[in-house]
């Protein structure tokens, strides 16, 4: 990075979501470590997600080059339609940003059988914790 270019926090900063109308309380972060970009996911939303987060997303993995990438859903026990699709949006962007899969962790009972159910499960890797996400690229060669 030049001196002019915004820095890491700033970049995470402003790719960070907020929005808790009625019926909606989703929070979405970042981080980025290790060439690993995280998004962490917290709460639902039933409403359209704006599409300026879809532009932040693609810009994260334009400016970032991750390797890996890795999705946070220790805060979520349900996941409604406009949230599995900016999941899916997540992965697509990152095949699209040569990472192989995105792994998911902390994921409930509830979400696990949301994604068999519609024929996902194989979609994204899953783990069950933030510490096993290294561990699962290492065992796939990446």
């Amino acid at each position: 990075m030049s001196a002019g270019d915004p820095s890491l926090t700033e970049i995470l900063a402003k790719a960070a979501f907020r929005s808790t109308g009625i019926g909606t309380n989703l929070v979405i972060s970042w981080r980025y470590a290790d060439e690993l970009l995280t998004m962490r996911i917290e709460g639902s939303s039933s409403d359209a997600l704006p599409d300026r987060l879809a532009q932040c997303t693609t810009g994260l993995f334009a400016h970032l080059r991750p390797r890996r990438a890795a999705i946070d859903l220790t805060a979520v026990q349900s996941l409604p339609s406009v949230v599995l699709a900016y999941i899916v949006f997540f992965q697509k962007t990152a095949e699209e940003s040569q990472v192989p899969k995105v792994v998911l962790y902390g994921v409930s009972p509830r979400v696990s059988t949301l994604l068999k159910m519609i024929g996902m499960a194989e979609f994204f890797a899953v783990v069950p914790g933030a510490d096993d996400v290294a561990g699962w690229y290492i065992s796939q060669g990446h």
